[in-house]
């Protein structure tokens, strides 16, 4: 049971499920014209970007996925405003790397090309910021 106070930083946790769950959604869709639709999730864009050799793509993808797994576990554990912070710094700075890289595999950036996913990460990503400033606020951090 969490106790009081933890209150807020189950906020904090929230965003971070937010990005996971907007990660394993599909992030980019591509239409085909009359062959339809493809949708690209954050582990079929590891898979593109590992067949492309993009390697800075490829770190960067993880990043977002690996930063926010982490971010709940070190808020869990630790309980520490250093941990979170450095989490979602990662995690977004990971999101910035392959947003603005995508153009290498030809997905250029544009509304019609973002899918749900792009948008819950970039939720997630706010909530956590809104968790973290209001848990420090509280002073619910050890």
């Amino acid at each position: 049971m969490a106790s009081k106070k933890m209150t807020m930083r189950w906020i904090y946790i929230a965003g971070c499920a937010l990005v996971i769950i907007g990660y394993l959604c599909p992030i980019f869709k591509a239409s085909l014209g009359i062959f339809g639709k493809i949708s690209t999730n954050g582990f079929a864009l590891v898979k593109q970007f590992n067949n492309a050799g993009d390697t800075l793509a490829l770190i960067a993808t993880v990043m977002v996925f690996a930063a926010a797994i982490c971010g709940i576990i070190l808020d869990y554990c630790t309980g520490k405003l250093i941990g979170d912070v450095v989490a979602l710094a990662v995690s977004v700075l990971g999101g910035i790397i392959l947003f603005a890289n995508t153009s290498d595999l030809g997905v250029k950036i544009a509304g019609k090309f973002i899918n749900i996913g792009f948008y819950l990460i970039v939720i997630g990503w706010i909530v956590a910021l809104i968790g973290i400033i209001l848990s420090a606020m509280k002073k619910e951090y050890k």
